[in-house]
């Protein structure tokens, strides 16, 4: 709205079945806002409009509407004034999550029949580091959304965003050479939850040494399988240097969530 350098409050009701303000820029008429109703909060927020404007004054009860540009003026609800759109009381905007994990397919298959996935670190919103690791039986290479997955499968986990939990240790910390929990996890694993979108019938999923790749029965259930210790060791220095909680899993299904 323009400035105007004197704000006159008219009673309207006579001629344009309302209340109104107008505005003047000396003797020229700059404007007339129509009011919907004449109360103590249409009114702020209308003058609210007119900062800059020098003064302002009663206009008397005889005097003549003068001719001039009419705008419907609709007052914003439940507001004494308008709020600008960045006031400093707003929520500050999410901060994106700087470390955290992300799982993809690649377009290679190992010598088992599993395709080669990228098990991706991000550090501080960039990429630090990767794995090649494999998930599902060779036999059963087909990704899912989380309501499409279905349990006891043996496909690769489905796409979206999971849980990191703690590692757990079957015979020690960071002891390789124990004992093992089975004959295809070996002797550590991280545990996954699924997080969203929605739910899946997925679950017991982990993120474990392919232990027994090399002995007959590549491939996991639908857990992720690092494919040897050197690489495991490597993922647990992931963890211990951000404690990332989050794993995007992406095949490019459309669900999976941003960071």
């Amino acid at each position: 709205m323009p400035v105007a350098n004197k704000i006159l409050i008219e009673d309207f009701k006579t001629a344009l079945a309302g209340s109104g303000i107008v505005a003047w820029n000396g003797s020229k008429v700059v404007e007339i806002l129509k009011l919907k109703s004449f109360n103590k909060s249409t009114l702020i927020q209308a003058l609210s409009h007119y900062n800059s404007a020098g003064n302002f004054a009663f206009a008397p009860a005889n005097k003549q509407i003068p001719i001039g540009k009419t705008i419907d003026f609709v007052p914003q609800p439940n507001q004494v004034f308008a709020q600008p759109k960045h006031s400093i009381n707003s929520p500050p905007s999410p901060e994106r999550e700087q470390n955290y994990l992300r799982l993809t397919q690649s377009s290679f298959r190992d010598q088992y029949g599993c395709y080669v996935l990228h098990l991706d670190y991000f550090k501080e919103g960039k990429l630090q580091d990767r794995l090649e690791v494999c998930s599902g039986t060779p036999s059963r290479q087909f990704f899912r959304t989380a309501a499409q997955s279905r349990a006891m499968t043996g496909e690769p986990l489905p796409e979206g965003k999971w849980y990191i939990r703690n590692i757990v240790w079957c015979d020690g910390k960071d002891n390789y050479e124990g004992n093992t929990f089975s004959s295809g996890i070996g002797p550590v694993t991280v545990p996954l939850d699924f997080l969203e979108p929605g739910t899946t019938e997925r679950s017991a999923i982990e993120i474990h040494i392919d232990w027994n790749r090399q002995y007959g029965s590549p491939g996991t259930v639908g857990c992720i399988g690092v494919y040897d210790t050197n690489s495991f060791k490597k993922f647990v220095r992931w963890l211990r240097d951000t404690n990332p909680r989050h794993l995007y899993v992406d095949w490019k299904l459309g669900t999976c969530p941003q960071p």
